[in-house]
């Protein structure tokens, strides 16, 4: 007959050992660290997500705004008689109705990339006339080496590219005499005005069919 083992009194049955404190430490930091080294990454995959975004809205900035001086240029090379005028809204440019037939220089009023709108900032002459454009949006630029030098302490603005007719070249073009229109929202006959432009449909424009 087997017997049942008792253990004696006041015996203590050992207990199972344990990690010592500082390797429970050592454990800690290092997932610490993983954590740490995963959040950066994160970070660093949206830094360039961010930046592949805005560069991709420069470079539709770039050709919108292309577009809509070239057809201010248009605009301007196709007044009947020898009096150039220039629109007081891009809603002209969609439907020129100065000559016998009506004629569209622009397809639409694009919407600024950076805004979501047709909000441009337009550039003006002295009577009011419509001789540029220029985004709104007051975010740093990642190209900016064709803009003007900013002030000391301050970086250049997608903002600060503006997009002028190229009159005088028109004007070559045709044989028309030379009138410049400006380069700049501060030079050469434009001037910055806050009137926004007047809204209109927009759509990604597909260059292939421009």
């Amino acid at each position: 007959m087997a017997r049942s083992f008792m253990p004696a009194r006041g015996f203590t049955p050992a207990r199972p050992a344990t990690a010592p404190a500082a390797q429970r430490g050592f454990t800690y930091l290092w997932l610490l660290f993983i954590l740490a080294a995963g959040a950066a990454g994160l970070a660093a995959i949206g830094q360039r997500a961010s930046t592949a975004v805005q560069r991709d809205r420069e470079a539709e900035l770039m050709f919108r705004g292309h577009e809509i001086a070239r057809a201010l240029a248009a605009y301007w090379l196709a007044t009947p008689g020898a009096a150039r005028s220039l629109p007081t809204s891009l809603q002209e440019l969609l439907e020129d109705r100065r000559g016998t037939l009506p004629v569209r220089h622009l397809r639409r009023v694009y919407a600024d990339p950076f805004t979501g709108q047709p909000d441009w900032r337009l550039v003006t002459t002295d009577d009011g006339k419509i001789s540029g454009v220029r985004s709104r949006a007051k975010v740093v630029a990642l190209r900016s080496l064709d803009l003007p030098t900013p002030r000391p302490g301050s970086r250049a603005l997608v903002s600060d590219r503006v997009f002028m007719a190229a009159l005088a070249a028109a004007a070559g073009a045709s044989g028309a005499p030379s009138v410049s229109a400006g380069a700049s929202a501060a030079g050469r006959g434009g001037k910055p005005d806050d009137r926004s432009a007047t809204e209109g449909q927009d759509e990604t424009p597909n260059r292939a069919s421009e």
